[in-house]
C-alpha cells in the first residue's frame, strides 16, 4: 500500500493536548528535539508513529483517517486546528518546471515550447552587466560595505557540493532530509548555484564580490533529491532543525504550483509566522510557471503565505523576466 502523509497543524503542545492527540489518532507521538543523525524523522514516522516538529507545532503522520481528522478540526476542544496532504516541491528551475508542465497539461504544449525555445536561445547578459555581478546590479550592492559577516544563512535546497573551489575553507554546517543521500554532495547543482549566489566569493580576476552576501555562515539542509524533489515534511523538518539551530534567514528556491483563485495554505503561513516568532525569516521562490505577458500564473506554494516572504526575478536587462523565479 502507498503511503500517504498528512500535514497536522496544532493549536498548543500541552501535554494533555498531545495525549488527546495521540489516543484520538492512534500514533505514539515524538519530539523533534529527539530527533539526531542516527534517528531521523522518515525512520520514525509509520502508522503507528508520527513526529512533531516542536518549534512549529506541527505534527507529520501517515496513512490517516481522513474523516477522523476533519472531526477533530471541527471539535473546538481538539487542538487540531489544520491538516492537508503531503505535497511535492521541485527545485525553482526552468527545465524541471517545464517537465511538470509537460506531465501536466497538453493544452499548455505551445507555451512550453515557447519557454524552452527561451531557455536554449536565451541572450547572455550584456557587457555592461558584467562590471557589476547580476544579482548584485539587481539589488543596488555594488558599493556596499555589508557583506553578511555574522549571520546565518540557510539554504534549502539539494544540497552543496562541497568539493565546490567557492566554498573551499570555509565552515559550513548542514544536514540531510533526504534518506539515503548526504548533503555535501549535489549532482543535481541547483543548491549549489543557489548557495553561490547567495554566499559566493570574489572574483580571482578583478577581486571583486560576485556573492550577495559572502562573508555570511553558510547552513544547508538538503530537502530536495538528487532529483530536485522533495515533501512537505522534509521541508518541515529543515525548517523546524534551523529554527532550533537559531539560523536567522531560510532560503527556499523551490516550489509547489497553485491553482488560480486557490487561497493560501493554513500550513505554511503558520509554518512562516511562527518562523518570525523565533527571529527567523523565511524566503521562498515565486515559482516559474508562467510565460509573461501572455500566461501569468498565481504565486506558488510556499512563497504565497503572507508570513513568508516571496522572491520573483528579472532578466539580465533589469526587466520582469517572463518567468518569476528565484536563482
Amino acid at each position: 500500500m502507498e503511503k500517504e502523509r498528512y500535514i497536522v497543524v496544532l493549536e498548543d503542545q500541552q501535554k494533555n493536548s498531545l495525549k488527546k492527540v495521540e489516543n484520538e489518532l492512534e500514533v505514539t507521538i515524538t519530539s523533534s528535539e529527539f530527533l539526531s543523525s542516527e534517528n531521523r524523522s522518515h525512520d520514525i514516522i509509520d502508522n503507528d508513529n508520527g513526529v512533531l516538529y516542536k518549534n512549529l507545532g506541527i505534527l507529520v503522520v501517515e496513512n490517516m483517517n481522513e474523516a477522523q481528522l476533519k472531526s477533530a478540526v471541527k471539535n473546538d476542544s481538539n487542538p487540531i486546528v489544520y491538516f492537508e496532504k503531503e505535497r511535492e516541491f521541485f527545485s525553482a528551475d526552468e527545465l524541471s518546471i517545464i517537465n511538470e508542465l509537460k506531465k501536466q497539461s497538453t493544452d499548455l504544449a505551445n507555451k512550453i515550447t515557447e519557454l524552452e525555445n527561451y531557455i536554449i536561445n536565451k541572450p547572455l547578459p550584456q557587457k555592461s552587466l558584467v562590471e557589476m555581478e547580476w544579482g548584485l546590479k539587481a539589488l543596488g550592492l555594488g558599493n556596499s560595505l555589508y557583506t553578511g559577516k555574522g549571520v546565518d544563512i540557510c539554504i534549502l535546497d539539494t544540497g552543496l557540493e562541497l568539493s565546490h573551489p567557492d566554498f573551499s575553507g570555509r565552515g559550513i554546517e548542514g544536514k540531510s532530509f533526504i534518506a539515503g543521500e548526504d548533503w555535501n554532495r549535489d549532482p543535481n547543482g541547483h543548491g549549489t548555484h543557489c548557495a553561490g549566489v547567495a554566499t559566493g566569493n570574489i572574483r580571482l580576476d578583478n577581486g571583486k564580490r560576485y556573492g550577495i552576501a559572502k562573508d555570511a555562515n553558510l547552513k544547508i539542509a538538503k530537502v530536495l533529491s538528487d532529483a530536485g524533489k522533495g515533501t512537505t515534511s522534509s521541508v518541515i523538518d529543515a525548517i523546524d532543525w534551523a529554527i532550533t539551530k537559531k539560523f536567522r534567514i531560510l532560503s527556499l528556491s523551490l516550489a509547489s504550483a497553485v491553482k488560480l483563485n486557490d487561497a493560501p495554505s493554513p500550513l505554511f503561513e503558520t509554518v512562516g509566522a511562527r518562523a518570525l516568532e523565533n527571529n527567523c525569516v523565511i524566503i521562498a521562490a515565486a515559482g516559474n510557471d508562467s510565460s509573461r505577458p501572455s500566461v501569468p500564473k498565481p504565486v506558488s506554494m510556499p512563497a504565497n503565505a503572507a508570513s513568508i516572504m516571496a522572491v520573483g526575478a528579472i532578466d539580465g536587462q533589469m526587466k520582469i523576466a517572463k518567468f518569476p523565479m528565484q536563482d
